[in-house]
């Protein structure tokens, strides 16, 4: 499942790379289902609790409407950009989470 393989690849690479920041561009996505958007939830609130934070670029305007009308929020997610250069902007000078060990 394309989701399970997402998050997998997400979490792998904020810890092989010791990343703080991760952006997710999901600009080509044409349509996401509940299922799809519950899913970048769960992507975004996995690289939470490993520390980082993640933006989501390119968020389509009828999934950005949709997703709206759901009242879906991404928790987990620093934010939403409208691009992956609107992204790198955003997370540049933000703070990164400390660890709590």
């Amino acid at each position: 499942e394309r989701a399970q393989a997402l998050m997998v690849r997400a979490c792998q690479a904020v810890q092989e790379e010791r990343s703080r920041r991760l952006i997710i561009d999901v600009s080509a996505v044409q349509e996401m289902d509940t299922a799809a958007v519950a899913a970048l939830g769960q992507v975004a609130q996995s690289v939470a609790n490993m520390g980082a934070r993640v933006v989501f670029a390119g968020i389509r305007s009828e999934i950005a409407m949709a997703m709206a009308r759901m009242g879906v929020r991404f928790e987990g997610a620093a934010g939403t950009a409208l691009d992956a250069e609107a992204a790198m902007v955003m997370l540049q000078d933000a703070p990164t989470r400390s660890s709590t060990r």
